[in-house]
């Protein structure tokens, strides 16, 4: 009888088990900002924003003697404001300044629609951002934090996002507050069983090619 498929599948399922060659870093923006969700006015409103990016996923957006602009690849942007979650309708990804000049910081800063960086290192289409000299030479890729502005640089104030909640239009009125830090998730490694299962699947697609070779 010929156990070749079998021995295909196991093989196949051991090492499709997850590697150690990237981690998540979650990315959250929070604090107290004013603007309207859907409609519904809020002021000094506690918020959070959160993005889940996968490390290697992180690129050079643009690079000159002065700046590094690193960007996360699109994800989900999820919040919560004043007690109402929801998710953005666009994806969004996390912007960082890794080397401003004179050393000024860099924005870890929330954007969506396609980043353009501009030679100076800003972005448009950015919904908010931080600028700290201790951020500075933030590569995205470690834990951070926590580093709070007040008041928090915006780009688009008045803009409006779209949400499952209804259009977000965040105010720039000078009293908001906002704290970024990063989180980094335990890299993924091969459970031993999944070694196992490679193990053995290689172990009998050599012994099934032996028995081939020695009947033929």
């Amino acid at each position: 009888m010929c156990h070749r498929p079998a021995l295909l599948a196991v093989l196949a399922a051991a090492l499709a088990a997850p590697r150690a060659d990237a981690a998540l870093v979650t990315y959250t923006f929070d604090g107290t900002l004013t603007g309207t969700l859907g409609g519904t006015p809020f002021t000094d409103a506690p918020v959070e924003f959160t993005l889940t990016a996968d490390t290697a996923g992180i690129t050079t957006a643009l690079e000159t003697a002065t700046t590094r602009v690193l960007v996360t690849a699109p994800a989900t942007l999820s919040f919560t404001i004043d007690g109402v979650s929801g998710t953005f309708l666009d994806p969004f990804q996390v912007v960082g300044n890794t080397f401003a000049p004179g050393g000024l910081g860099t924005f870890p800063a929330l954007g969506s629609g396609g980043l353009t960086p501009a030679p100076g290192g800003s972005v448009s289409n950015d919904l908010l951002d931080i600028r700290l000299r201790d951020l500075a030479y933030y590569d995205l890729s470690a834990p951070a934090g926590p580093f709070t502005q007040s008041p928090p640089n915006f780009l688009n104030p008045g803009e409006a996002y779209p949400t499952t909640a209804g259009d977000l239009i965040l105010e720039d009125t000078g009293d908001e507050t906002l704290t970024f830090r990063a989180s980094l998730a335990p890299a993924a490694v091969p459970e031993p069983a999944a070694l196992g299962l490679a193990a053995a699947g290689a172990a009998g697609l050599l012994g099934w090619a032996r028995r081939r070779r020695a009947t033929a």
